[in-house]
């Protein structure tokens, strides 16, 4: 069984072919088209379908693709004498995704599927004026294609108007699981907020911050970025379109290395803080012993050896592909053992899934695509 997923989030876009549930082909599209996180149309990295098949059992594609770039999709796959069986539309159910790539990534019989993200999927409930995004989201994963939801977490904007509390505990009960409808923001976006307010670029560069909170030691002139003894952003410094409050602490409008080091060091230990919580709840909830984390925040690798260390006694297994460039692999990998009940782990084994070299045909070809991107010296070919 031949299948092939394209994702295209709003940054990210992959696609992923899957042969009886093993990985031939991962690539993003940024290393196709050579701009950083596109997921720009005209994808270039369909180019690469025909080259590894000519025949598709089930083609996934997302929902929130117009008409017309789903036709692009089918238009060149013709063109280039690509039969296609079936199709699957898959709904937006972005942090189940992250769930699937990093529960068949690890190889697991079972496990507890954390996600932590910036945005997943919105929650809507137009009567009452709600509009809700998932931020958080805890599944309970078994073979072949059983995710339990546990907890997750929506985040409101309480400046659209905001629910009443009735209204929230009426929308609470349309969910079988638990779940927490705040206004505060969670951890991904903290960080993110934090990113743009050094300088860097929010959903890229929030590696840097990591790096630079090493730096950093407690400053009394940083306010808590979280309410006292809780993992609830503090509002008062995190306002409502996502920037820090300079009004208020207008320090935060001049500050040097040093402070913007203090900054970086108060955010990554309340994100440490964070993830211990909920590591802790998942082992609560569920007494699995097998934990697997995925979504950006999972990117964070200073965080995560914290909650190593603090549950040694925990198997983790950490997405290595852990942002959106992860959910073609996690929609294909879904819909597989969907279809298929196929109950026995296929787990990855390594990450070189992009192109192979055997794609070229001879060495002039290689290259001329060396030379594409300005390197000109061959002596080592």
């Amino acid at each position: 069984m031949i299948i092939v997923s394209i994702s295209v989030q709003n940054h990210d876009a992959s696609l992923c072919i899957l042969k009886d549930g093993e990985v031939i082909f991962l690539i993003q599209e940024e290393r196709a088209c050579r701009i950083k996180h596109s997921s720009s149309f005209p994808l270039k990295m369909l180019e690469y379908i025909p080259i590894y098949t000519k025949y598709i059992d089930y083609l996934c594609i997302g929902e929130e693709l117009t008409r017309r770039e789903q036709k692009s999709i089918y238009d060149f796959l013709s063109l280039n004498k690509v039969k296609v069986n079936d199709s699957i539309i898959f709904e937006d159910e972005h942090h189940l995704y992250h769930a699937s790539s990093a529960f068949y990534g690890s190889g697991y019989e079972e496990s507890v599927c954390l996600v932590i993200d910036g945005w997943g999927r919105p929650f809507t409930d137009e009567k009452n004026g709600l509009y809700s995004v998932e931020t958080t989201s805890i599944y309970h994963a078994n073979y072949p294609n059983k995710f339990t939801p546990i907890y997750k977490r929506l985040w409101y904007n309480p400046m659209m108007g905001g629910p009443y509390p009735d209204f929230i505990d009426s929308f609470k009960k349309e969910f079988n699981y638990e779940v927490d409808l705040i206004p505060h923001f969670d951890i991904g976006v903290m960080y993110a907020a934090v990113t743009e307010h050094l300088g860097y670029e929010p959903g890229c560069d929030e590696g840097k911050v990591m790096g630079l909170s090493a730096y950093g030691k407690p400053n009394k002139k940083i306010p808590n970025l979280l309410c006292e003894n809780s993992i609830l952003c503090n509002k008062n410094l995190f306002l409502s379109n996502r920037t820090l409050n300079k009004d208020l602490y207008g320090f935060l409008a001049n500050m040097n290395f040093q402070e913007k080091a203090d900054l970086s060091f108060a955010l990554q230990k309340s994100l440490e803080k964070i993830f211990l919580d909920r590591v802790k709840y998942a082992v609560e909830k569920t007494n699995c012993n097998n934990i697997v984390f995925s979504g950006g925040c999972a990117l964070n690798v200073v965080g995560n050896y914290e909650i190593k260390k603090a549950f040694p006694e925990i198997n983790f297994y950490i997405d290595p592909i852990a942002n959106d460039a992860c959910q073609s692999f996690g929609i294909a990998k879904y819909y597989y053992h969907k279809l298929t009940n196929y109950n026995k782990p296929i787990p990855l084994k390594n990450l070189y899934l992009g192109v192979d070299h055997k794609v070229f045909e001879n060495k002039e070809k290689i290259k001329n695509i060396i030379n594409k991107y300005n390197c000109n010296d061959f002596s080592y070919i």
